[in-house]
């Protein structure tokens, strides 16, 4: 992952902690169905965040070891 791939994803996590935060804040006494709801959607963004940043450094760690292992070849 390269340096501008870890300021998005810092920043996007940053956003959606922050949404959380706000929405506590904002509504203080939420009913305990709604918290888990909000939970739950912020626990699916979150793993989509992470997964979306991290299969493209997945895709480039590959390619790498591709290119490597081809140098290697006689």
């Amino acid at each position: 992952m390269n340096s501008a791939d870890e300021a998005w994803l810092s920043l996007l996590l940053l956003a959606l902690f922050g949404l959380l935060f706000y929405l506590r804040i904002k509504f203080p006494n939420a009913s305990r169905g709604r918290e888990t709801t909000v939970l739950v959607v912020a626990t699916i963004i979150f793993f989509s965040i992470c997964n979306l940043f991290l299969s493209s450094s997945t895709a480039t760690i590959e390619k790498l070891s591709e290119a490597q292992a081809n140098m290697l070849k006689p």
